[in-house]
């Protein structure tokens, strides 16, 4: 520009398919004795820049509201990968299972599970993880070493949902689970 510095700026321009960005370039072409008076201009599209940029704003704000949700609602949330291991959890999950130490699904079904539920469990992971449909089942937690002592060995009946979690090309990657605890209160 006329600082005899390059000057960069971005604009949009509508056309029939839609917005275009674009960042344009000017810098002074030097002569042998100076400026020259000559330019060099440089124009790239840069939509498909602006629109990456938009999306991963949109994506963060989208993982800022679920991270959010998950804080709140009052149900537990939790996802494994296909080996089994808890790859998140909410807090809430452990509110209602007691101590959640168990770093996978068979650790889990060992620690807290009664065990006449079990195989339950293990058959709805399994079916999930080929990606088909399972019903929601009941299955019972055995608080073990829950933060107050006063609940040592409470059994609660819990409702469990899972659904498979899947890649871009369809690809079971692991599972999602939601817990509600669904024990009459005495």
């Amino acid at each position: 520009g006329e600082t005899g510095h390059p000057e960069i700026w971005e604009y949009c321009l509508e056309v029939p398919a839609g917005t275009r960005w674009f960042r344009g370039r000017v810098a002074p072409i030097a002569g042998s004795e100076g400026s020259s008076g000559r330019f060099c201009l440089l124009v790239r599209d840069i939509t498909a820049q602006k629109e990456a940029a938009q999306e991963i704003t949109r994506l963060l704000s989208r993982e800022q509201l679920l991270s959010r949700l998950s804080e709140v609602v009052p149900v537990g949330l939790f996802e494994i990968d296909l080996s089994g291991h808890v790859t998140f959890s909410n807090d809430r999950i452990r509110t209602i299972t007691g101590d959640l130490s168990a770093n996978t699904v068979e650790a889990l079904m060992s620690s807290v599970v009664v065990a006449e539920d079990r195989p339950a469990l293990e058959s709805a992971v399994a079916t999930v993880f080929a990606d088909q449909p399972v019903d929601d089942l009941e299955i019972r937690f055995c608080l073990q070493a829950p933060d107050d002592q006063r609940d040592a060995g409470v059994v609660r009946v819990c409702q469990l949902s899972l659904r498979a979690l899947t890649d871009a090309a369809g690809i079971v990657t692991g599972a999602v689970g939601c817990i509600s605890d669904v024990t009459d209160p005495v």
